[in-house]
């Protein structure tokens, strides 16, 4: 009996040490960790993040293969699992940590951060799932766990293929869609306060399910005349923020290179953001050298922030507008203008610093969004 129960305690003991390395390793990728980050070139560490990331994919299938096979054997799964930990999941934990929040910036560093850390979390689900006793040697195993794992690796890939020009468009993207779909909400509701009492039917169209659809926005009472102009004003300045997104998305967000470092000018007065060319210093050009990227990190930071923010206080901004609350909905509505306003001037220059088409754009923008009223002509309510 004894010699029986010895192979699934030494299972059981490969569990628990791989169980305190994780936790070792969720709590280096806290935010608030001071981990040391591995010594890793920055336009090497995405490359080696998605090669982790297929490594462990394949251990965990060899995982769900040697669990497969009844009975089970434990000491061939505490080999797996030796060679899931100090193999690819220490080096990708290793990775994300290097992608530092100063180097990468904050939306990119917390991303990584937060995909790895739902890979360490899967894992450990699959962990609660190994057998535990003899008689659970002799039982299939559910494959549901592994490909859960596969889709958090898949997500890991899929930030290291977009890098972090890629990313920062693909989320800033979603943002403003969320944007355009609470416009697209508020212009409904603007038409439904559109005609007067006596220019609506005689029947009232069939009430919505609310169950569904949730109640209806009230109606705009005639009396509130400072409501009708805020509602007014909110759709002309979000539609300014919402073709600052496509603008920035297009002329700014788009030029970020895959990893950071020196956005380099090239000799013959152009400049590149694949680094192809070695760094270039004084004594190969006239002029300054590169910015090193903690220069338009920073800026990128300042513009991350409004741009991640806005959606949401969008949404808070319409709701205030359903309630008939005037005084909030205008302080939320000089909030959003303040994040918008923000970014854009964070992305005045470009990410070397200097002034193009985009620059002269920026400030005249910024005269629209800051004005007390709707310009003459545009649309009434």
């Amino acid at each position: 009996m004894e010699n029986s129960e010895g192979p699934i305690r030494a299972l059981r003991a490969s569990v628990r040490q791989m169980e305190y390395i994780i936790g070792r390793m969720e709590s280096a990728l806290s935010p608030r960790s001071v981990t040391s980050p591995a010594n890793v070139p920055a336009p090497a560490r995405l490359e080696l993040l998605q090669g982790m990331a297929v490594s462990l994919r394949s251990l965990t299938t060899k995982l769900a293969l040697v669990t497969s096979n009844l009975p089970v054997s434990p000491d061939a799964v505490a080999t797996v699992l030796h060679e899931i930990t100090f193999g690819p999941l220490q080096c990708m934990v290793a990775v994300a940590v290097a992608c530092t929040r100063d180097q990468w910036g904050k939306l990119f560093s917390s991303e990584v951060r937060r995909r790895v850390g739902r890979v360490i979390r899967e894992l450990r689900k699959r962990l609660g799932e190994l057998p535990s006793t003899t008689a659970g040697l002799s039982q299939a195993p559910s494959m549901t766990s592994t490909g859960v794992i596969w889709t958090a690796l898949l997500e890991v890939c899929n930030v290291a293929d977009a890098g972090l020009g890629g990313l920062i468009v693909e989320k800033v993207t979603e943002q403003r869609n969320m944007l355009e779909d609470a416009i697209a909400e508020l212009e409904r509701w603007s038409q439904d306060n559109s005609s007067s009492p006596s220019d609506s039917p005689a029947s009232p169209p069939p009430p919505a399910d609310d169950t569904i659809l949730g109640p209806a926005p009230p109606q705009i009472p005639e009396a509130a005349v400072e409501l009708r102009q805020l509602l007014r004003l909110t759709l002309y300045k979000l539609g300014l923020i919402r073709n600052l997104y496509v603008i920035l998305i297009r002329g700014r967000l788009g030029q970020l290179p895959a990893s950071p470092h020196p956005i380099l000018p090239m000799p013959n007065g152009t400049h590149t953001e694949g680094g192809t060319f070695p760094p270039i210093t004084n004594g190969d050009i006239h002029g300054p050298p590169p910015p090193h990227p903690s220069t338009y990190i920073t800026r990128l930071d300042s513009a991350t922030r409004g741009l991640m923010r806005i959606a949401p206080e969008t949404d808070d901004l319409a709701s205030s507008l359903y309630e008939l609350d005037a005084p909030e909905a205008a302080r939320l509505l000089d909030g959003i203008c303040a994040l918008a306003r923000a970014a854009a001037l964070a992305t005045e220059r470009d990410w070397r610093g200097e002034e193009d088409e985009h620059s002269v754009w920026v400030p005249d923008w910024v005269a629209r969004l800051d004005a007390p009223e709707t310009p003459p002509g545009w649309r009434e309510l």
